[in-house]
């Protein structure tokens, strides 16, 4: 398959700072009066999925880009020493992705997904000193890697299913900062190196 789409996020006025930090009210609100625009976003992808005639295997891969203008995002301004909402000029984010399901017998289920993401300002002057065309977009990492395994069986004498099950998530580290200037520890704490779930849940006969 492939996809084509033009989405928006309607702007509007920045209204969450609760304190003026020093600075005087009537400062930081004139400049959360400035109104932000709204954020528009081009996509494209190409992809596949896939199932097995015995419904034991499903797959899903694709590629993607994603073009925004007038991305919102969420900048300290030293003038007022709040963060307040405000616009990139151009950003860009594009990656693979691949998702996998398998059951390879009645009691066991088993995936796997995977995402690859590039996601950086195109265009990004934050000021005559901050130039953040170039870096990564906060919060986006580049490897997100989840493993999961499921059992399910019967207990004797005790009507109903258990399902006991386990998730395994790596995650590469992530910014916080438009200008990617954080310590390096902060970068290190940012990695997901092995979070593990588990869980176990009951169903009754009548569940599905």
């Amino acid at each position: 398959y492939a996809t084509s789409a033009k989405g928006y996020k309607s702007g509007g006025w920045d209204t969450s700072a609760s304190s003026d930090y020093g600075s005087p009210s009537a400062i930081v609100a004139k400049q959360l009066a400035t109104a932000f625009q709204p954020e528009k976003v081009t996509s494209y992808e190409i992809g596949s999925k896939y199932l097995s005639q015995d419904l034991r295997f499903q797959a899903n891969t694709a590629v993607f880009i994603a073009d925004y203008r007038d991305m919102q995002t969420s900048q300290f301004n030293p003038q007022t020493g709040v963060y307040q909402t405000s616009n990139v000029g151009k950003s860009r984010a594009k990656g693979i992705e691949l998702e996998t399901m398998t059951a390879p017998t009645h009691w066991l289920t088993l995936g796997l997904s995977y995402t690859y993401e590039l996601a950086k300002y195109t265009d990004f002057v934050q000021s005559t000193g901050q130039n953040n065309t170039g870096n990564v977009i906060p919060l986006t990492p580049k490897h997100n890697v989840h493993l999961s395994a499921e059992t399910k069986f019967g207990i004797p004498g005790i009507p109903g299913n258990m399902n006991i099950g386990g998730d395994y998530t790596y995650r590469t580290a992530v910014h916080f900062a438009d200008s990617n200037a954080e310590p390096s520890f902060i970068l290190d704490q940012s990695k997901f190196d092995g979070i593990v779930n588990l869980h176990t849940t009951w169903n009754s006969d009548g569940d599905l």
